[in-house]
């Protein structure tokens, strides 16, 4: 299978490890910033990592990979009092035959 991203995939696991656990986590997205600068939200879910509830995990629907270029893309989510975003991630997202 080809490891590059093309417009128009789906089913691609976006994942983001918060290096703790979230377990009781809520409110749980990916902000998300397309190659023309447009934003949009991708609601995700919590998922383990070696037996801890520490990753935020997200499957790629229709429609969410509509533009070439560099995704931008931040986790966001609630923890107890705290509400907001981890480290911001990038990959490239290509246009088909390339």
């Amino acid at each position: 299978m080809n490891t590059d991203i093309h417009v128009g995939d789906t089913g691609l696991e976006i994942l983001a490890d918060c290096q703790q656990d979230i377990s009781a986590a809520t409110n749980i997205t990916f902000f998300v910033r397309k190659p023309s600068g447009a934003t949009t939200t991708w609601a995700a879910a919590k998922t383990t990592l070696d037996g801890e509830t520490r990753q935020i995990r997200y499957l790629t629907a229709a429609g969410d990979l509509n533009e070439p270029g560099i995704y931008t893309i931040h986790p966001h989510l609630t923890l107890g009092a705290w509400t907001g975003v981890g480290k911001v991630g990038t990959f490239e997202v290509k246009a088909l035959f390339s």
